[in-house]
C-alpha cells in the first residue's frame, strides 16, 4: 500500500514549504589575478585560474597583422579555413536547410538512322 496523506495541506503550509526552493543570489567577487569579475568559488572565465592554479587554458586573440604580407597570409588562412568548414557542413551549410536537391540529368534522345537520312 502506498503512503496517503492524513489530511489536506493548506495553501499557507504549501506556500511555506515552497519558500525554501527559491534560488539564491550568486556572490560576485573580483579575480585576484586579473581583476575581472567572477562568481565566487568558480574558475575565472577571463584568465582561467582558480586558487592561483591554471585550470583552463584561455586562447588570447592575437592583434591585427600590421604588414601587408601578414594581412595576405591571414586572409589566405581564413579563406582555407572557411573552405574546409564548408566541405564539412552537411546540406547547404545552413542548420535547417533541408536536403540538397540534385539536378536531374536531361538525356537527349539520339536520332535514328532513318531520321538522319530524311534530314
Amino acid at each position: 500500500m502506498a503512503a496517503v496523506p492524513k489530511g489536506k495541506r493548506s495553501k499557507s503550509k504549501r506556500d511555506m514549504k515552497r519558500n525554501g526552493f527559491k534560488l539564491g543570489v550568486l556572490s560576485v567577487v573580483e579575480c585576484p589575478r586579473c581583476r575581472a569579475k567572477k562568481v565566487a568559488h568558480r574558475v575565472c572565465t577571463a584568465c582561467g585560474y582558480y586558487d592561483n592554479k591554471e585550470i583552463i587554458k584561455i586562447k588570447v586573440k592575437s592583434k591585427v597583422p600590421a604588414t601587408p604580407e601578414e594581412k595576405a597570409k591571414a586572409k589566405a588562412e581564413a579563406k582555407a579555413k572557411a573552405k574546409v568548414k564548408a566541405k564539412s557542413t552537411p546540406g547547404r551549410g545552413r542548420r535547417f536547410a533541408g536536403p540538397v536537391k540534385k539536378e536531374a540529368k536531361t538525356v537527349k534522345p539520339e536520332k535514328k538512322e532513318t531520321e538522319l537520312a530524311a534530314i
